[in-house]
């Protein structure tokens, strides 16, 4: 029984041996230069390296968040070469401020890179903008957008004109990012 449970083992270390001799394919992606910080609704510039281990001929590439163009990157590498890359990453209008992350990844057949996962750090932006229509008698509507990435509470209208009086149909409110406030502009008579 001995000697079944020796021979046993010195087989198993012996397959062990010869399955890690074994090299497997790789594709391996890595980043080269990421920008830390980015804002909301930009795109920026990013490089990454690709390297092969043997000839591919059919890459495919795939992403998440619909943040990358993948549509000029190469399908083919050949062995030992290192690619490098130009890509540009898309961040949502309105994106929050945070993290922001976008995973990459390259295929040949039944042989996929690592996920390369890039990250951004979006800064807070608050941006408010006021558009008007043409004064139609004594009033106008203004519309009052807020453009940035975060949410605005307690927005306040005041008027900076000495000459007349105004005042707003709507004087303190909320504005999620991303949305839009229409304010009537009355002309108070005298």
């Amino acid at each position: 029984m001995k000697i079944k449970t020796f021979n046993f083992i010195i087989a198993s270390i012996f397959l062990l041996v010869l399955a890690t001799s074994f090299t497997s394919a790789t594709l391996t992606l890595t980043n080269i230069n990421v920008p830390v910080n980015s804002t909301h609704g930009s795109t920026i510039s990013l490089q990454v390296n690709l390297t092969a281990d043997d000839n591919y001929t059919s890459l495919s590439w795939t992403e998440s968040n619909s943040a990358f163009d993948l549509s000029n990157l190469p399908t083919s590498i050949e062995e030992n070469e290192v690619l490098a890359l130009s890509l540009e990453l898309n961040i949502p209008e309105n994106e929050a401020p945070g993290v922001f992350s976008a995973i990459l990844k390259v295929v040949n057949d039944s042989v996929e890179s690592n996920d390369l996962t890039i990250s951004t750090i979006i800064l807070e932006n608050k941006e408010l903008s006021v558009t008007s229509a043409t004064l139609s008698g004594d009033s106008t509507i203004i519309t009052i957008s807020n453009e940035g990435n975060v949410d605005l509470d307690n927005i306040i209208l005041t008027s900076s004109t000495g000459n007349f009086e105004i005042n707003f149909s709507e004087n303190n409110f909320d504005l999620d990012k991303g949305t839009s406030n229409d304010v009537t502009v009355n002309l108070v008579s005298e």
